[in-house]
């Protein structure tokens, strides 16, 4: 972890943030593991979202030299060289938890550059809770009162309608946006 970059020229001031700098040697080559554990919190009344079904959308920027917090050589949207990765994705509703993976590859981080790297998580899809299948009626047990005919199908459609909206283009359901500064060097 380190509190500066560009060769100590640009400070960055932590002061209620959660934010982490990391800074490589040259020579580091072996990937890095970083696990994640952020407090979440959910609605009693919206479905789970799958850990499967998470997507990350990664976007980088080199910069070879920052000047009053403004990036100097900028290249936008650069192709990304799989600087990280985000994975192993976990949602735990019951402890309000949202944890997660960041892999760093420090042979794919470019010497001498500040790479500004963006990682926005989508959600895809929902879980479907158990008690829809268990309190669900069709046409083999119409007798059973204490069930709801077709009400699995019903809730099914829901989950359709709000799965088409999160996954829609213009309107990505993004759970979060993680950025990273990291220099090597």
């Amino acid at each position: 972890k380190v509190s500066t970059i560009n060769n100590r020229r640009v400070k960055v001031n932590k002061k209620g943030n959660p934010l982490e700098l990391l800074g490589f040697k040259t020579r580091d080559k072996d990937e890095i593991s970083i696990e994640y554990e952020l407090a979440a919190s959910y609605s009693k009344y919206s479905l789970p979202l799958k850990n499967s079904s998470i997507e990350t959308r990664i976007t980088t920027k080199y910069a070879t030299s920052y000047i009053l917090n403004r990036p100097k050589k900028n290249h936008k949207n650069a192709k990304t060289d799989n600087e990280i990765e985000l994975s192993k994705f976990q949602f735990d509703k019951q402890r309000e938890k949202f944890k997660f993976t960041t892999t760093i590859q420090p042979k794919n981080i470019r010497k001498n550059k500040i790479h500004t790297i963006t990682a926005d998580v989508i959600a895809t899809e929902l879980q479907e809770p158990t008690w829809w299948k268990e309190w669900n009626s069709t046409k083999s047990n119409l007798t059973d009162g204490s069930k709801t005919y077709n009400l699995r199908k019903f809730f099914q459609g829901l989950k359709e309608i709000n799965t088409d909206l999160m996954t829609d283009n213009d309107s990505k359901s993004t759970i979060g946006r993680f950025c990273y500064v990291i220099q090597k060097g």
